[in-house]
């Protein structure tokens, strides 16, 4: 191609910067932002213009010089998306008449390395939809756009709602048997230790039993009440259950039952093993205290790190005399302390507490005031609250309580608890089905929602802000603090 002169580039440049075609924007002499100006009846926005030229002059009269010559024009689009990929060019002007040919200049260079380094970032910190199923069908296909994901998500969802086939009965595999309710036989009683006994309970045909994690409770029907007591078993395929009982004369009969009324070769319903005291598996180290006869759930809790392995500390205190499973506490626990002074278990207690390495979980059972010292203790030493597990054995003996009505607002019911009957019996005895377990207020199976009404709050399950909201009450134990009370059943 021909070349020119510099003179005439730079009459051309000049030129450039001189003109003001109409209908278009006005080149910027210093490159800042030109105001919006009209095109064929549309605003154009503001836009930086340094290197641009509008249209060439349609006639020869232009400043420009002589007009293009006649060839294929370039599009709308196609200049648009040179524009995009951050072209910028200049025209010059050729000596030889024909079309100015396009330069790219430095500040373009810059424009493309710029524009590329946004490219990649793009391409690195995109959304990228969720991984869930359906909720990454309702985003756009990359394939076919919304619609078409929104047509799929739509024949899943349909699938899903289509009934499968049906299988014959004679095919069908057959149900598990219903393990919630189990007839047991008395297989052994032991009463060496004064005030405990323990009975061994089996299936008739001897057959296996539900397995259960370590510190695990099994609800015994004790003649006309319902008890449930700690398994000392590890709980890993058993064939029978191990419990022990202590005689309480001021309780609610079930141990006295036990005690007096119940024989080898007897037979006893019993509910299924339920835990809320099993040991944390991600803890590195586990701290037993206990006092009395709340050894039997450590007692399970010692089994169960025998077999697994974990690693954990046992501190035992009781009566003289009157310790219950001492022998295996001795056999199993390598790590194992029994007191029967106050003073020497509170000394040893402290020492304990005060030098048990991170990820230690403290475990208590034994009497009420006990474990409220035993707790006051730790958060003293700066145990946090979600690494301390207590079990309680059940509230103290309470007071009958004054007469309150019930009204249920789902049926529309409304019913008088008299004095020394529990709300819990009332409802069962009306036919309004209660999931129940302990019936002591300690495991919280019970729990109803309140609609109206004070409450008196007696069970151990629920927390001070729980109690103090006022919105559910343990029905085995609480009762309503005034008159009335409306509950959601």
């Amino acid at each position: 191609m021909c070349g020119f002169l510099e003179g005439d580039r730079h009459d051309a440049r000049h030129r450039v910067h001189q003109r003001a075609p109409v209908g278009r924007r006005a080149p910027s002499r210093s490159g800042r932002r030109v105001g919006p100006v009209l095109d064929g009846g549309r605003l154009r926005g503001w836009r930086v213009d340094r290197h641009r030229v509008g249209r060439t002059a349609q006639g020869p009269s232009s400043r420009l010089g002589p007009p293009r010559a006649p060839g294929v024009r370039r599009s709308r689009g196609d200049t648009r998306a040179r524009r995009r990929r951050g072209h910028r060019t200049r025209r010059v002007a050729a000596d030889d008449g024909r079309s100015g040919r396009r330069l790219p200049s430095a500040a373009g260079a810059r424009h493309r390395h710029r524009d590329r380094r946004r490219r990649d970032h793009r391409r690195q910190h995109r959304r990228r939809p969720p991984r869930r199923p359906l909720r990454a069908l309702s985003h756009r296909d990359p394939s076919g756009g919304a619609a078409r994901g929104r047509r799929r998500l739509r024949r899943v969802r349909a699938a899903a709602r289509r009934p499968g086939p049906r299988v014959a009965a004679d095919r069908r595999p057959p149900r598990s048997a219903d393990v919630t309710e189990l007839e047991l036989v008395v297989v052994a009683v032991d009463d060496r230790i004064p005030d405990v006994r323990a009975v061994t309970l089996a299936r008739a045909d001897g057959g296996p039993l539900p397995p259960y994690p370590a510190g695990s409770h099994l609800v015994v029907e004790c003649g006309h009440v319902l008890n449930a007591y700690s398994l000392t078993g590890d709980g890993l395929a058993p064939t029978s259950y191990s419990i022990s009982v202590l005689l309480c004369p001021n309780g609610s009969g079930g141990s006295t039952w036990l005690h007096r009324e119940l024989r080898v070769g007897d037979t006893v319903l019993a509910r299924g093993p339920r835990s809320a005291f099993a040991p944390v598996l991600r803890a590195g180290r586990h701290l037993l205290v206990a006092a009395g006869i709340g050894i039997t759930p450590m007692v399970s809790h010692l089994r169960s790190a025998r077999r697994w392995g974990r690693e954990v500390e046992l501190l035992y205190v009781h009566r003289p005399g009157r310790g219950a499973h001492v022998v295996d506490v001795e056999t199993l626990g390598d790590d194992a302390a029994i007191f029967t002074d106050r003073d020497s278990f509170t000394a040893a207690l402290i020492r304990a507490l005060a030098n048990q390495p991170m990820g230690t979980h403290l475990y208590l059972c034994g009497p009420t005031s006990f474990m409220d010292d035993v707790t006051s203790r730790a958060v003293d030493l700066g145990w946090p609250a979600s690494r301390v597990h207590v079990e309680h054995f059940g509230t103290d003996a309470f007071d009958p309580g004054e007469p309150f009505d019930v009204h249920l607002s789902v049926t529309g019911d409304t019913f008088t608890v008299e004095s020394g009957v529990s709300l819990l019996t009332a409802l069962l005895e009306r036919g309004v089905d209660v999931p129940n377990l302990c019936r002591r207020g300690v495991c919280g199976e019970c729990r109803v929602t309140v609609g109206a009404g004070e409450i008196l709050h007696r069970d151990l399950f629920l927390t001070d802000d729980e109690k103090a909201s006022g919105d559910s009450l343990m029905c085995c134990v609480s009762r309503a603090a005034g008159a009335r009370v409306e509950l959601a059943l």
